[in-house]
């Protein structure tokens, strides 16, 4: 600040006045350069805050347009691309539903083909059921696919099927259970043969055979449903077809499905009976169930009060032989979810006729024990292992007497008595182990080598069945039982297990 003037002029004369001091001025400037710069600081750190203010709200505010516009939802889609995506979703999911699940990729041994095979599953129940989703040849994974090598598919409906009958009906669980059994290619391959032969033999009105039509084609039927083959089968389709519709033409005597006379109706009416349940099981058939639960009523009802059953349902004194087929067709009965009366308690009053003529080597017999034959032996072990699943000692030590004893000295095709290896081959392989192990490895190859070139199988000096080796009905018998026997890998799973 500059002084007052009065104050200067008390000092210094008028004359010689002071000029304005140059200090004071360079003071001035000095003050003002540092008011200045300070002026430009607090500018500069002002705008800084500002600019940092304003991006800070510039992010806020993108921020939030962001999250009002998640909140509000996706823009509204038009009802016909509603409909679209749709479409796509269903096609989608309908792709992965029919896809195998954690199939692994390797080769069958021995080979059927190259095949995504699944993983083992645990053994179900006889009475446990599964989707049966049908489809051609190459199937669907696990589903339950129609059709096989050189065994055509079929694209039908679907329906419960019960699952201890799984295996046969789907090319890939077929190929896994022939292949972890102990089958090969050249048992596939036999039975596809045996099948074609069979086709060519069918009568023009869908029966099999002359003399016992009702039994022939019953089992030529079981043969081709064995390999899980339907009406809808393009190549055998026909065929079982015909057959279906023959046997239940069959109205026989007291309402015994046999037009033959003698022994033979109630071996007969068990073989019909049986094979109509397992093409009920295959068809859910209406008709077929009617014919089906007529026949298992007129078994149940002739039962004998030992349990067992004679010729023509007398209720004499039990046939382990007769009784064989009985049981085989109640077996189906029981699992084909028709819930026909009196079944379970047959079935039960069955295993008690068969220890009835149990023998004291373990074997047993044909109406009494003590003369432990190896066919009854071998009958008797199935029907226990039907019933109860039975594995006990009962069982092993029939199964000793049977492939480890005197009485069946090393399996040959040539002397072959093929009722007896029928049904030792069932029981050995439900009982599995090395009783299974051992019979395989001696039956197989023996009954792969008793095949013929057409097809079908040679005769035997063994085989004293339906009136002789040469006959039209004792080759159709012989074709069909060692079809069933090589079937045995996939046609039932092990109850036993």
């Amino acid at each position: 600040m500059n002084p007052e003037p009065e104050e200067f002029s008390a000092e210094f004369p008028e004359e010689a006045p002071l000029p304005p001091p140059a200090p004071a001025r360079r003071k001035l400037t000095i003050w003002q350069k540092i008011i200045a710069s300070k002026i430009l600081v607090v500018s500069i750190i002002v705008h800084v805050i500002f600019g940092a203010g304003a991006a800070v709200y510039v992010v806020q505010s993108q921020q939030a347009k962001r999250v009002q516009t998640f909140k509000g939802g996706p823009p509204a889609v038009s009802a016909s691309s509603r409909a679209l995506e749709h479409k796509v979703s269903m096609a989608k999911k309908k792709a992965s539903m029919s896809a195998p699940a954690q199939a692994k990729r390797i080769s069958v041994a021995g080979a059927l083909s190259k095949v995504a095979l699944p993983e083992i599953i645990t053994m179900p129940s006889a009475t446990t059921v599964v989707p049966n989703r049908m489809g051609g040849m190459g199937g669907n994974g696990m589903g339950m696919g129609i059709g096989g090598m050189g065994g055509t598919g079929d694209g039908g409906g679907g329906f419960p099927m019960p699952q201890i009958m799984g295996d046969r009906c789907s090319v890939v669980t077929r190929a896994t259970a022939m292949r972890n059994n102990g089958g090969n290619q050249q048992c596939e391959d036999a039975i596809i043969k045996g099948l074609r032969w069979l086709k060519a033999q069918q009568n023009a009105d869908g029966s099999w055979g002359q003399e016992y039509s009702a039994a022939m084609t019953g089992l030529a039927l079981l043969s081709f449903m064995g390999h899980c083959e339907r009406p809808s089968s393009k190549e055998f389709g026909p065929n079982v077809r015909k057959a279906i519709d023959y046997l239940l033409t069959l109205n026989g005597s007291g309402g015994l499905l046999s037009k033959a006379g003698g022994h033979s109706p109630a071996y007969e009416h068990g073989i019909v009976t049986y094979a109509l349940g397992e093409a009920y099981i295959l068809t859910r058939e209406p008709k077929i169930a009617e014919v089906f639960k007529t026949a298992v009523g007129k078994i149940v009802y002739g039962q004998s009060p030992d349990g067992g059953w004679s010729y023509g349902y007398s209720k004499g004194k039990g046939d382990t032989s007769v009784s064989g087929w009985q049981v085989q067709a109640l077996k189906v009965a029981k699992i084909s979810g028709l819930g026909i009366s009196g079944v379970e308690d047959a079935l039960k009053k069955s295993a008690g006729n068969i220890l009835r003529v149990r023998g004291a080597r373990g074997g047993f017999g044909y109406t009494d024990p003590g003369d432990d034959r190896p066919a009854m032996t071998a009958v008797g072990i199935l029907v226990l292992q039907m019933v109860n699943q039975e594995r006990g000692q009962v069982v092993r030590q029939a199964l000793d007497l049977l492939i480890d004893g005197k009485d069946l000295p090393k399996l040959n095709y040539a002397n072959a008595n093929l009722y007896t290896w029928y049904y030792a081959t069932q029981a050995c392989f439900q009982h599995r182990g090395a009783s299974w192990a051992k019979w395989n490895r001696e039956f197989q190859p023996e009954l792969l080598k008793g095949q013929a070139a057409d097809g079908s199988w040679n005769p035997t000096t063994g085989d004293l069945h339906t009136g002789g080796a040469t006959t039209v009905d004792g080759q159709i018998y012989r074709t069909s039982v060692c079809i069933l026997m090589l079937e045995v890998y996939y046609r039932y799973l092990a109850s036993s297990r």
